[in-house]
Formats: C-alpha cells, structure tokens, sequence
C-alpha cells in the first residue's frame, strides 16, 4: 500500500465494519435461539384472562408484574377508573374500532368484548379490565438495547479494535525504530547504516523515507570517499614540487652553486604551488557551492573567439592550431563572465595538449532549444570509455594520455564541470567517430536578455 493514511483509514474502517458486522449477527443469533419468542397479541389476552381467571385481581397484577422483564411485547391492564393495575405511566392511545382478537378458549369466567383497540376482560364478578397491548420498540441504541446482545458485542469490539490497532501501531512504529537505530548508527560513524530490508520494501511514506534515507547515506559516503581522496591527491601533488624546491634550496646552499639558476626554478615550482593552491581552492568553493556568481549580460560567442584567439596563438609553436565555428555572430547569456571563461579555457587547453601534432583543435558554438552548446574536439589518442566520466573528478588522469610530465594537475575538466553545473548546464565527453576526444559545454539560453541573432558565416580565429 502506497499511503500511510489510505492503510490508516482502512484500518478503522475494516474494524467498524466488523463490529457492526458482529451487532448485526449476535442480534439475529440472539432473537433466533431464544426460549420464548415475543408472542402475539391473541396469546397475551389470552394469558391475560387465564391469569384473572386464576387470582381474580390479584393473579392478574401478578401476571402483568412477571412480564415486565420480558424483552417482547409490554401489557397494560386498567381497571373501572382507568388506573393502571401496577401504577404505570404510560399514554393511552386512542380507541378506535378494529382491534379484534378471538376470545379466550377454555377460560371460564372470563368474557372479552370485541371489537375494539383495547380488549376489555369481564371478571366473574363483572368487574372490567382493559388491557394495552404495546410492541417493544428498540431503545436508542438498537439491538444494543437488549443485555444479552450488549455484552457479546461490546467484548467483540474491544478484541477486534484492540487487534486491529495493535496491528497497526507496530505497522507504523516498526520501521520508525527501523530508521531511528539506523540515523543513531549513522550518527555514530557508521557510515554503512541501512535501514532493514523489510523497511526498504514498503510503498508508503515510511518506505520512501528510509529509501531517501538510504541514497542520503550513499551519498554522504561517496562524497567522504571523493573528499579522502582529493586530499590524498593533493598531498601527492604538493609533494613533488615541494621536494624540488627543497632541493633546489640544497643545491644553492652549497659553495660555488649558481644561485640564479636555482632561484629560477625556485621561481617556477612556485608560481605551480600557486596555481595548484588556486585550482585547488576553486573546485572545494564550487562543490560547496560556496562560489558567489556574479551573472551579468555577457556575449558568449565573444569570450569563445578571445579564447580560441590565444589557445591558437600557443598552439601555432607546437605545430597545432585552434579553429572556431560559430552559428551565431552573437549570443548574450546572464552568466558569471569569469568562471565561464575559465571553463572554457580549461576544456581547450586540454584538448591542445593532447591533439596530434599537426592538427586542430575544432571548436564549434551552436543553438538548440533552450540552450547554448559548445563542442570542443581534439585529434589526440581519446580516452577509454570507461573513463570518460571520470575525467571530470579532481586529480583524475588516464594513464595513456595524461601522465604527470604532460604539464597538467588534473584539476581543470573537474572546475569546467562544476562551473557548468553551478549555471545550471552540464558537461559530456565521448570519443570522436575518427578518433580524438570531444567534450560538449551545455548551458541554459533561457536566461533574461539571451540574444535572437539568427546565425552567420563560420568565424575563423
């Protein structure tokens, strides 16, 4: 059952069903096997006279008095005066004609004078009685109005409500202590608390709560492990150019050592540490979100061609060179100018890294619906499939396309991922048809003031 409250509901209504249920069969059990059945109104005249016939007054006081307790029909005798024989109140219909009865059989004495609404006993002195005959009605409560089937049924719903609720408390309070051992576990460092299969298998708002309960503690776990294993790679990155600076601070500090030279690669390892400090700093304030983008009207077809511009002006001494294709002059998109451009960059110069000798770098900006895509293809040895998301984590580097010497820390597709993400995009790689690495940038369109311009003839940098 998907709802807690639709199991709640059906809960109280299946109880309430069976205790009418059991009212209902107790009252016909009860009016079926009983000893004496209400008798009809021909007997009770009859019982009557007999009675009068046996005590004159008397027996009949004694006769009314014994039907009292009697479940069915109740009788009322009055004499001359109209004084109930018992003291009874009680309202005395109407008289009208056609209350025949068929006189008493075998009551000697004892006349009754039809035809009217309320039988009338002659006593042998010649004293008369009326008598009232009046059906029992059902007490407000109805059937419950008799003891007998009051007590059957009031144990019935007490065993049937406390069942069912019971049943239904430990629906509910199960997987509650299911979850609060699991988040006090969790809590306590154990980091791999789950709640109970059994809690994982409902439908309802229980199971959905220990099901998110499960993917919040995945996650947790999974950004723990990323969050060990970007300090263990930035330990591993200090290190290296620490130990040359270390170094290069022994070599100096011998007599006879060329100081300058030193200092310059002192210089170098330097301005690295920086730079990696800075990538560093950059990728923890976008995981945390903590970057504070400053979204202005910017023409993202002009930071592409300032990009491609420079990346070509290095490219050419390598024997590489950067190509733009653009299907739009122009596109302005509320985006963070600074970041966006580091992200692009990042993807480029990656990309003139590890193309081939001798070819290009295509880079191509296009419209879709609802967004701006920038695809960046080199004609480098590409990137096992296996790895091709992984590229985007801090410090990740393919063996046979990214070693150490290959100039990068592996921190630049992992800021251009989390840039793109922060401005709502996303970022992909997948290996060109012919060879290569092509990675696509896809950013909103629908910001406020995002131009219409309809596209021009392919820019060349």
């Amino acid at each position: 059952m998907k709802s807690l409250s639709l199991r709640i509901f059906l809960v109280f209504w299946a109880a309430l069903i069976a205790i009418v249920a059991a009212a209902i069969g107790v009252t016909i059990l009860f009016l079926t096997h009983r000893e004496e059945l209400p008798r009809t109104r021909d007997v009770l005249v009859s019982e009557a006279a007999a009675a009068l016939a046996r005590g004159d007054r008397p027996g009949l006081e004694a006769w009314l008095a014994s039907r009292q307790g009697d479940p069915g029909a109740r009788v009322y005798a009055f004499d001359e005066r109209g004084r109930e024989l018992l003291d009874r109140t009680v309202d005395r219909p109407r008289e009208r004609p056609g209350g025949f009865v068929n006189p008493p059989n075998g009551v000697a004495g004892v006349r009754l004078r039809p035809p009217e609404s309320m039988p009338t006993l002659i006593a042998p002195d010649g004293t008369e009685y009326r008598l009232m005959v009046v059906p029992q009605r059902p007490g407000p409560f109805g059937a419950l109005g008799f003891s007998e089937v009051r007590v059957p049924v009031l144990i019935f719903a007490l065993a049937i409500t406390a069942l069912l609720s019971w049943l239904l408390a430990r629906s509910i309070t199960r997987p509650i202590d299911d979850l609060t051992t699991a988040t006090q576990a969790f809590a306590n460092g154990r980091l791999d608390a789950m709640p109970a299969p059994s809690t994982l298998a409902r439908r309802d708002e229980l199971g959905r709560l220990a099901a998110s309960f499960g993917e919040m503690g995945g996650r947790i776990r999974a950004l723990l492990a990323s969050r060990e294993r970007l300090l263990q790679d930035i330990s591993h990155e200090l290190r290296s150019p620490l130990a040359r600076i270390r170094l290069a601070l022994g070599i100096a500090a011998q007599p006879g050592a060329d100081v300058s030279a030193q200092f310059g690669r002192l210089e170098r390892d330097v301005e690295r540490l920086d730079t990696l400090i800075g990538q560093v700093l950059s990728v923890t304030r976008l995981e945390a979100k903590m970057a504070a983008l400053e979204r202005v009207e910017t023409d993202l077809v002009a930071v592409i061609t300032d990009i491609v511009r420079d990346a070509d002006f290095e490219a050419q001494a390598a024997g590489k060179s950067v190509r733009l294709i653009s299907s739009s002059a122009s596109a302005s998109v509320a985006v963070d100018p600074t970041w966006i451009a580091s992200a692009i960059e990042n993807v480029v110069r990656n990309a003139v890294r590890h193309t081939a000798v001798g070819s290009e770098v295509l880079i191509t900006f296009a419209r879709r619906a609802g967004a701006l895509a920038i695809s960046v293809r080199d004609h480098g040895p590409g990137v096992p499939e296996a790895d091709l998301m992984k590229i985007f984590e801090p410090f990740y580097r393919v063996t046979s396309a990214r070693e150490r010497d290959s100039g990068g820390e592996g921190l630049g597709l992992a800021i251009t991922a989390r840039v793109v993400a922060a401005h709502g995009g996303r970022v992909e790689a997948r290996n060109a048809a012919y060879g290569g690495l092509e990675v696509e940038l896809v950013l909103p369109s629908d910001a406020p003031g995002a131009s219409r311009s309809g596209p021009t003839a392919p820019l060349k940098s």
